[in-house]
């Protein structure tokens, strides 16, 4: 559920759950809005992709094990990705149940991205505010009678418009500290500026 982006409308998925609610005019149930992803729109890795597929085409030695995602700086909460997603939506609530139902989940996620950037020159282009904003702008204009394809190309061509972003973040890679950052009796709670220290003192 960390890809983003308009027409996906799978289960389970945190922005497809929100626009469903906020449709239906019901609170979006979150179960951890402290939890810690590597957020991104769903053109970042297609891009990625494509151009893991040239490089392999021209230089074949290319050919290894690569992360595409965002950059250290925009690992984001949960629950920053819902406060961006309302106001970009324009209404909707959510609520923390608190609860651990379902299956276990990591406190914090982040990728090691170093190799993506340094070997194909892969650096994300929208920034997280930018990606949430353009998905839910996606989902509003698909709701009130806008075509999925035309708004998909419309996608595509802004993203092929937008500059990518500096290739000067940190290589480090992003640790959860502790074997839980973010712990079951805490579970509405984010990771404290101490446990997000200590991750990026482990990761150095």
């Amino acid at each position: 559920g960390n890809v983003m982006g308009g027409g996906d409308w799978s289960e389970d998925r945190l922005i497809p759950d929100a626009v469903r609610a906020w449709q239906a005019g019901a609170v979006l149930a979150i179960r951890r809005p402290g939890a810690i992803r590597p957020w991104q729109h769903v053109m970042e890795p297609l891009a990625a992709y494509l151009t893991l597929a040239e490089a392999l085409w021209e230089r074949p030695d290319c050919a290894g094990a690569y992360n595409f995602g965002p950059a250290t700086a925009d690992a984001a909460t949960v629950g920053d990705v819902i406060t961006l997603a309302r106001q970009a939506y324009g209404r909707g609530e959510w609520a923390c149940t608190g609860t651990q139902d379902g299956p276990h989940e990591a406190g914090w996620l982040a990728l090691e991205v170093a190799q993506a950037r340094v070997a194909l020159g892969v650096t994300p282009r929208w920034p997280l505010a930018e990606a949430v904003a353009r998905t839910l702008r996606w989902y509003r204009a698909h709701a009130e009678g806008s075509d999925a394809r035309a708004l998909c190309e419309a996608d595509l061509a802004a993203y092929t418009q937008f500059p990518a972003a500096s290739a000067a973040d940190s290589t480090a890679i992003l640790k959860c500290p502790a074997a839980d950052a973010v712990s079951p009796a805490n579970a509405c709670a984010a990771p404290t500026a101490a446990q997000a220290q200590a991750g990026l003192r482990q990761a150095a």
